[in-house]
């Protein structure tokens, strides 16, 4: 489990590198995660001030996350990623500009 694998590596730092480490597909942990729904797993990543402050910092990282939500639609882990990764209107606008991306299911969420 995650938790265990957090136990075993006691530098946020480390663990933040490894859960941003690609797979073969192109995707790292927080995507995969958004992939297969797992919220408690999101949940538990962003608990780890290294793996939220990439999320909340990176643009190309916030960018991937948005794609991943879009493609794998599912109601609560959209709000659960805007809640966690306090993504606003505004941001979420930014975020566009910054590189097409489609926002409209997400703030969808927002605006509920």
């Amino acid at each position: 489990s995650m938790k265990r694998v957090r136990e075993l590596v006691d530098d946020d730092d480390v663990f933040a590198k490894g859960v941003f480490d690609k797979d073969g597909w192109g995707d790292d942990a927080v995507n995969n995660a958004i992939e297969v729904k797992a919220v408690e797993c999101l949940r538990y990543l962003l608990r780890v001030e290294s793996v939220r402050k990439i999320c909340m910092e990176e643009k190309e990282v916030q960018h991937s996350i948005l794609s991943k939500l879009n493609a794998n639609w599912d109601q609560r882990v959209c709000e659960t990623m805007v809640q966690e990764l306090r993504f606003t209107e505004k941001k979420l606008k930014a975020l566009k500009a910054y590189k097409e991306i489609d926002i409209t299911q997400i703030v969808s969420v927002i605006n509920k």
